[in-house]
Formats: C-alpha cells, structure tokens, sequence
C-alpha cells in the first residue's frame, strides 16, 4: 500500500473564536465534527501501511473542540503514528492537557498571533492571551521530554512589530518549534485590509 509521510486531519470545522481573518466568516458550509467511525476506517487504512505516517490534526476548526480527540490521538498513537495537533490553547484545561499526554500527543503547536493581550484581541477579536500562557506554563510542567511544544504566527502587517516578542515567548515557554505563516486573502475585501494581509 502506498506510504505516506504525513496526514491532515480537520477534526472539526467549528471553532471557539472569531478571527478576523478567518475563511469562516465568508462561507456557508455546515459545521460539524468528523466521526468516529470515518476516523476509524483512516486508521484501518493507516494499520495496512508499509510505514505509519504522521497524523496532524489542525485545520478550519479547533481540535480540541471535538469530543472525541483524545480517544483519537490514543487511537493513532496504537496505530503506530507520531501524533501533532495545532490548538488556539484556550480549551487546553489541566484535564485536557493530561488526557492528551496520556493518550500520547507527541507534539502539541499552539496559534498565538499578537504578543500582548491587545494585539493579540486585534487579530483573535478575543482577551485571551494570558489564559493561553498560563496553559502553556501548565502543560510544559507537565509535558516529559518527549513531548514537543511548537509556535505558530500567521504574519499580517498589523502584528509584524510582535514578531521578535511572539519569538521570546516561544523561547520563554521552551517550545522547540516555531512556524511562521502568512494569511491568504480568501475575500476581495480581506484583500483590501493593508493592516491585515502581507504583501
């Protein structure tokens, strides 16, 4: 069977926020939650594999809003996947981030676009970055060493002063990774924003 070296799971296409830059808000496409059993037939499929690939869960939606993720990641992690999921950390309780350790998470990338709380409204349209923080702080007193931490920033021109401080917090936290991406214009007048989108 054909090998591949890494899958996208879109767990959901609902999500907790409200981003400004969003495809979300130009769409109308039901929202709702992957299930079980689709998710079952891919780790049947990933089981008959020459090699396991990696699973990311990310996508539209946020992850950890899906019932169903930390049976998911224990799921493929049985499966023989090295296991990654991209979350805004708002619904990473202290239950959820040892569910997800336990289950086997391998790498968990966090999205923080803005540095201090008012950048960081100006692109989420929500007060949340000190939560975030502090769930960070918790799942890295938590997490073993095997348990990678990642930073993902989409780039606007509106949050690019924010950038070398969005870094030291990414050192701050300890996080191994970092991601850097900028935002598609999926709207004429997303487009027209010169503080949203990076030319």
């Amino acid at each position: 069977m054909r090998t591949f070296q890494k899958i996208y799971v879109e767990l959901t296409n609902k999500c907790n926020l409200d981003c400004r830059t969003c495809m979300r808000n130009s769409w109308e496409e039901p929202l709702g939650f992957m299930e079980e059993s689709l998710f079952s037939l891919l780790i049947d499929g990933i089981r008959r594999s020459d090699a396991p690939p990696a699973l990311f869960f990310g996508g539209i939606g946020e992850p950890l809003s899906h019932p169903g993720v930390v049976e998911m990641t224990a799921e493929a992690k049985k499966a023989g996947c090295r296991v990654e999921l991209i979350t805004n950390g708002i619904l990473l309780t202290e239950a959820r981030a040892r569910s997800l350790l336990e289950a086997g998470l391998d790498t968990l990338w966090v999205s923080i676009d803005g540095a201090r709380p008012e950048s960081y409204l100006d692109v989420r349209l929500g007060d949340h970055l000190p939560m975030i923080l502090d769930n960070l702080t918790r799942w890295k007193d938590l997490a073993g060493p095997e348990n990678e931490l990642g930073i993902a920033m989409v780039l606007m021109r509106r949050n690019k002063e924010d950038l070398p401080e969005v870094v030291r917090l990414a050192k701050q936290l300890q996080a191994s990774r970092f991601s850097l991406s900028h935002v598609e214009a999926y709207t004429p007048s997303l487009l027209k924003r010169g503080s949203t989108v990076m030319m």
